[in-house]
């Protein structure tokens, strides 16, 4: 009876509103000025009827009207006519509208519905709700029908938390087509497959550097490749490289395919680790291999090596300087007289590496040929 007999105030062009403040202006209007006690309560309880039967009307209306709206919104997407001059290919043409619209909630980690849109292969199997794809028949995909928004649950939804959008007509005729062809996968383009490019040389800025906890050792990333650096000598010593990289035809002499953006010593200087775009590399340090014990008689206080790297001498706490060939990794000088407490080993010197220096607590510096203990200099 409500609706009925306050159906005029449904009005093709929505105006309820303007009607309703229209009809309760008129009945406040049209209270007569001399009315008895019981009158009044009479007209009060009639007033408080039509005040809410013209709320539940208005209230009516607007549920309609945003149901109308929300049908409008959700109206099937057509597709467009598609005419590439050759097949629709699916790594090509079909999976960017995935990945654009679609993958951010149905991928290997996040597979909604159990359909994972990752691959050719995911998709041919479908999800819990069936199959996802019926080749050749797109009015039968289950997919194709939810994206076109021909049966529900419409995909992707909207709104939704990942900003995905609807297809659009062309990506709807895209799909349809590619379906109408039998939804096959063709080839997919591997890294194997890519033809990498070296970065340009002269693109040689370092983006990060690093050094090892004993200060001798640098690693600095320029482009792509990782120079190590040797403080003492003052000399690039090593440059990275990543044997795998080569097998998928990428240039070699590189440790990464993109800029070297980070670089990090281990605080025991033997792993370093690398990182270019989304790519994190460990490296440990090998020294098995370059490294032989030396038995010493004594507890070393000091420890030099010469520029070229060829000799190091040590002073112990004997107070003996003994000197060491690397190449042969034995002793070949042994110079006693030096008291740690007293002096201290700076370096070794010469051409040949024949002379060593020691500072004295006075302050002199004195220079000892390493051959016979005597001294060449102060």
């Amino acid at each position: 009876m409500i609706i009925a007999s306050l159906h005029p105030l449904l009005t093709s062009d929505g105006n309820h509103a303007a009607h309703v403040q229209t009809l309760s202006k008129l009945q406040l209007d049209q209270r007569p000025l001399n009315m008895t006690l019981s009158q009044r309560k009479t007209m009060s309880t009639s007033r408080c009827r039509r005040y809410i039967q013209i709320l539940c009307v208005t209230l009516l209306a607007a549920a309609c009207t945003s149901a109308i709206s929300f049908a409008d919104e959700e109206q099937a997407i057509l597709p467009e006519a598609i005419n590439l001059g050759r097949p629709v290919e699916f790594e090509r043409d079909v999976y960017p509208i995935f990945q654009a619209n679609c993958i951010a909630c149905h991928n290997k980690a996040k597979s909604e519905g159990d359909l994972s849109l990752e691959n050719i292969e995911a998709i041919m199997k479908g999800g819990s709700s069936g199959q996802a794809i019926v080749a050749g028949k797109p009015e039968e995909s289950y997919l194709y029908k939810v994206v076109a928004r021909i049966e529900e649950s419409f995909m992707p939804p909207w709104p939704n938390e990942v900003q995905a959008k609807k297809l659009t007509p062309q990506q709807i005729g895209t799909l349809k087509q590619w379906i109408l062809e039998g939804a096959k996968g063709g080839s997919a383009v591997s890294a194997a497959n890519m033809q990498w490019q070296a970065i340009n040389t002269g693109l040689t800025a370092i983006y990060a550097v690093d050094a090892d906890p004993n200060g001798r050792f640098v690693a600095a990333g320029r482009a792509g490749t990782v120079n190590i650096y040797d403080l003492l000598s003052q000399d690039n010593i090593a440059s990275l490289i990543d044997p795998a990289l080569a097998a998928d035809n990428s240039p070699a002499q590189t440790a990464h395919r993109d800029y070297v953006h980070s670089i990090a010593f281990h605080s025991g200087g033997q792993m370093l680790a690398t990182s270019g775009f989304q790519v994190v590399k460990l490296r440990n340090r090998d020294i098995a291999n370059s490294i032989t014990p030396l038995a010493l008689p004594g507890v070393t206080a000091k420890l030099v090596t010469s520029a070229d790297h060829n000799f190091a001498a040590v002073q112990q706490r004997d107070g003996v300087i003994r000197i060491i060939d690397r190449a042969t990794n034995s002793i070949v000088n042994e110079c006693a007289g030096y008291d740690p407490s007293t002096t201290t080993l700076l370096g070794i010197h010469g051409p040949e590496n024949q002379w060593f220096s020691i500072n004295r607590t006075d302050g002199t510096v004195t220079m000892v040929n390493r051959a016979d203990n005597t001294v060449v200099g102060t």
